[in-house]
């Protein structure tokens, strides 16, 4: 039976995420989380072109990992695109629990952690 929790997600025996395309509801933010950011601009890159292929007409969502400095700084050192299908207004995350939790504890043996997500608006 599915059912859906506090944060929009709705689990079975995958995860699914629908993310609202408009932010208009969201508080707004006075002072940012993150002074700076470090990343490998060709994996992003390589990100934004799977997009463009599509002509952005596809959503889709990676995970950044790595660490956090002690001044606000943020430093990426991998992206984790889960299994997902990618819709014109949402994506859907395929990943099961069991291989979400197994990226996570990959993660954290290799000393990083989750510091953001980002997708197309």
């Amino acid at each position: 039976m599915d059912h859906l929790d506090g944060q929009g997600l709705l689990f079975k025996n995958q995860v699914r995420y629908f993310l609202p395309l408009d932010f208009s509801s969201f508080p707004l933010q006075e002072e940012t989380h993150c002074k700076s950011v470090a990343l490998d601009f060709a994996t992003c890159d390589k990100f934004q072109l799977y997009l463009h292929s599509f002509a952005f007409q596809k959503q889709r969502v990676g995970y950044l990992y790595g660490a956090f400095g002690e001044n606000g700084e943020v430093t990426v050192d991998f992206i984790h695109e889960p299994p997902q299908d990618g819709y014109a207004e949402h994506f859907e995350f395929l990943e099961s629990r069991e291989d979400a939790e197994r990226v996570e504890l990959l993660a954290a043996h290799l000393g990083y952690q989750k510091v953001a997500c980002f997708f197309p608006t």
